[in-house]
This record gives C-alpha cells, sequence and structure tokens, in this order.
C-alpha cells in the first residue's frame, strides 16, 4: 500500500512531450560518493546539511564555497518541512555506516544514521538532494518502510540511458521521460527527467510522473507567460524539499551574540 501524499510546490507544455514509460535494467548499484564528508504516518522528512559561522581556529571546521557563510561547521541534519529539526549530526571527519547498516558512502551513510530517528514502515517519506541520493539507499529505505524521492546523480544510475539536455531542448520546456525498473526484492523505483530551463533527473520509490499538471513561466522569447506541463514526481519534490533552508531563515532571525573559545557553546546555545 502507497504512502500517504503530502503537499508540495513546483514548475513547467509541449505537443513533443513523450509520457511513455520505459523500462529499464540497473547495473550493479554503485555506492554513493564520498563528495565530503510523530507518530504521524503521512509526515515528510527532509535530509540536508547547514553551516554555522564561527571565525575561532577548529580542527572541525570545514570550507565550501557554495555556502554563504564559506568557513564553518557543518551540520547534517534531518527536518521536516515546517523547519522542525528531528535529528542532526555534527560533521566531525570520516561518517561511519549507520548501526546494523552496510557502508554506502559517506553521503548515504549520513542519512541512515539520521533516518534512525524514523519509525519503521510507518509510511514516512523522506526527500533528499543530488548529494544524497542513490539508488542503493533508496533501496535500503524501502526496506525499512521509508519511503524516498529526490534528485539524482546521472552517474548513480547504473544501466540507464537518459536523453541528453540538447534533445530535451530540442522538445522544447516540459518535455519528461519516464523510467521504471525494480530492484532488490522487488522494490519498484521511477526515474523522471523533465526540462524546464534545464534537465533535471528525480528518483522515487513512491511517486511517478502522473498526474502532469501545469505551471506557469514567462518565456523571454515570446515575451509572454505560457503553461508548461509538470510531471507529478516534480510537484513533490518542490512541496516538501525545502525545511532545512526554512530553517536557516528562522534561526537567522535569532543570531546568537554569545562569545566563547568554546565552539560548541556555539553550537548547542
Amino acid at each position: 500500500m502507497w504512502p500517504k501524499r503530502g503537499e508540495i510546490l513546483s514548475d513547467s507544455e509541449d505537443e513533443n512531450l513523450d509520457d511513455s514509460e520505459d523500462e529499464f535494467t540497473p547495473e550493479d548499484l554503485p555506492e554513493n560518493s564520498d563528495d565530503s564528508s510523530s507518530n504521524e504516518s503521512d509526515e515528510e522528512k527532509e535530509s540536508r546539511t547547514t553551516c554555522t559561522s564561527n571565525q575561532r581556529k577548529s580542527s572541525l571546521k570545514q570550507y565550501n564555497p557554495n555556502k554563504p557563510n564559506k568557513w564553518g561547521y557543518k551540520i547534517f541534519v534531518l527536518c521536516d518541512d515546517k523547519g522542525l529539526i528531528h535529528n542532526f549530526e555534527i560533521h566531525t571527519g570520516k561518517i561511519e555506516p549507520a548501526p546494523g547498516k552496510e557502508d554506502i558512502g559517506a553521503s548515504g551513510n549520513i542519512v541512515l544514521r539520521l533516518a534512525g530517528s524514523i519509525p519503521t514502515h510507518h509510511n514516512y517519506l523522506l526527500y533528499l538532494d543530488n548529494w544524497f541520493s542513490s539508488i542503493k539507499l533508496m533501496t535500503i529505505l524501502h526496506e525499512d518502510g521509508i519511503y524516498a524521492l529526490g534528485t539524482i546523480r546521472r552517474d548513480r544510475i547504473p544501466g540507464l540511458k537518459l536523453p541528453t539536455e540538447k534533445e530535451l531542448k530540442r522538445r522544447g520546456r516540459g518535455a519528461y521521460d519516464e523510467f521504471r525498473t525494480s530492484v532488490g526484492d522487488g522494490i519498484k523505483l521511477r526515474v523522471v527527467q523533465w526540462f524546464d530551463n534545464k534537465s533535471v533527473r528525480v528518483a522515487s520509490t513512491f511517486c511517478g510522473a502522473q498526474p502532469v499538471d501545469a505551471v506557469h513561466r514567462f518565456d523571454r522569447k515570446q515575451k509572454t507567460t505560457i503553461d508548461v506541463n509538470r510531471p507529478n514526481i516534480i510537484k513533490q519534490y518542490n512541496m516538501f524539499m525545502g525545511g532545512v533552508d526554512l530553517l536557516d531563515g528562522l534561526i537567522s532571525y535569532y543570531r546568537i551574540s554569545l562569545r566563547s573559545r568554546r565552539w560548541y557553546l556555539k553550537l548547542i546555545s
């Protein structure tokens, strides 16, 4: 029985829209790359990273050029779509596998460690970005009764030949392809590649492209608003993937003025 769906926000029409479903057979599942190291059954949760800024010297501090604060302490956070924290872990070096779980790489290990606080087989939905997502991770989560949805990198979908960016762009905004397969012990997996301004790949163990709706987009060539087809999996992802960003925004309103040489006071006070 599929888990209950929640709410969501989203994105993208084209006469050449291809809504056929293709089968693919995954090859050996890759481990996640080591790029760095409630009781309600329909509660959506999201696993992301956040950084807190601190100018004092510490061996735990990380440098990330893509963050507003380049130097800081990396904190992996599991929170819901309201920005409420359910679990977190401070990055201190190598990320070990979750207790009782196999080693699937740093990005997958940390998800399994954080997801240990989620009750199993209660139809929880977990949303991930592409640094965390992999077929192997989604398979393990599904075995624990946790359904996953997330953007995924092309090299983490072995055995699947996806259309190129140029091919999708030629078909126009709103074009998409959906692929489906079974992994592990008959676990159904769907992968959707969709083109808006650029292509995005999303995988899920509980959601697919249908039903397709339309969203408004401004077309620069026509200088007017147009309707763009948007698969349901994209809508679901956009609706619930933002809890950590919301958390960061809420924290920014209540900055801590505490000054201390002890780094942990900055994080927990």
